[in-house]
Formats: structure tokens, C-alpha cells, sequence
């Protein structure tokens, strides 16, 4: 459960396991740094699945240069982004929690874990961590959204906001 009251006295709660999607449709020289930050992350239950969803040759070397543990799966024809993440499933190694993610996104260190932890703690069924923009990271592009009475998304940010950090303790 991730809670050490409910695992008993003296024991270990259990790291749950999130398999990352990483989809990859022709990554461009960026692909080694978001890769290497999928290395170094923090939190210990981790499977990596990238889906090479384009038309270049090599993908799977330049993964395995960085990351040889990882999995790399072809998707076949010209997919889209969906169609490509829709490869884990009837795939072995199902994990509890599921991460997607765009060939061009660069994780800190710690963002698995705390997406977990923050699941785990808010019993959320879907988590998503604060995207800065690549060239200017003083701007947000992405804070999530909420989803109005209609179903339809609803942006918590204006395009362009600056980031000085008004949103660091949200956890809704």
C-alpha cells in the first residue's frame, strides 16, 4: 500500500513500480539528455519501455548507449503519440502506476518519486508533474488542467506565466 502503518511493525513498505512509456518519434540530439535523466532518477522501481514510433534508423543503440537495462518496442506504420503508448499493454511487466512521456521532456531528478509519493498521498488516479518551457525556464507550459462539470479541460495557468514558484505546494 505504500503506507508503513499498514504493512505492520518491521517491515518495508514496497516501492511500487511504474512503468515509464517513452515514446520516441525521430528524436532529435536532446534524446541523450532526456534518456540520461531517466537514469538518474530517484526512485528505485523503474521500467523503462521506449517505443521507437518513427522512421530513423539506430533509436534502439542510442537507448541502449544510455540506458542498456531499458526495453525498446517498434511501433509499426506512422503512429501517433497514442497509438504508440498503446504498445505496453498485453506487454509483460505491468506496473502499478504508469508514466507517459514525449521524446523531448527532461525529468528532474526526483519527479518520479514525488508524482508517486504525491498519487500515493492523495489517492489520485492520475498525477502529472510542472512542465517548464525547454528554452526559457522561467515560463510554465504545462501545469496540468482541471476537468470542469462538461468533462472538458480546463488550463490552471495562463500561457506564458512566469514560474516563481506559486504552484511548487499544490498537490490537487
Amino acid at each position: 500500500t505504500g503506507d508503513p502503518a499498514a504493512e505492520g511493525p518491521g517491515t518495508t513498505p514496497a516501492i511500487p513500480l511504474v512503468r515509464m512509456v517513452l515514446v520516441a518519434h525521430d528524436p532529435g540530439e536532446w534524446f541523450e539528455d532526456v534518456l540520461a535523466a531517466i537514469g538518474a532518477q530517484d526512485h528505485s522501481g523503474l521500467e523503462v519501455l521506449v517505443v521507437d514510433a518513427g522512421r530513423r534508423k539506430g533509436l534502439a543503440e542510442r537507448v541502449a548507449a544510455v540506458l542498456p537495462w531499458a526495453e525498446v518496442a517498434t511501433a509499426p506504420g506512422d503512429p501517433g503519440f497514442g497509438e504508440a503508448a498503446n504498445i505496453v499493454l498485453g506487454r509483460r511487466g505491468a506496473g502499478a502506476f504508469h508514466l507517459f512521456l514525449h521524446d523531448d521532456l527532461v525529468l528532474d531528478g526526483t519527479a518520479v518519486r514525488r508524482m508517486v509519493e504525491c498519487a500515493l498521498e492523495a489517492n489520485a488516479g492520475v498525477v502529472g508533474p510542472k512542465v517548464l518551457d525547454g528554452s526559457d525556464p522561467r515560463h510554465l507550459e504545462d501545469m496540468g488542467s482541471w476537468v470542469d462539470r462538461y468533462g472538458a479541460a480546463v488550463p490552471r495557468f495562463d500561457p506564458g506565466e512566469l514560474d516563481p514558484g506559486q504552484y511548487d505546494a499544490d498537490r490537487e
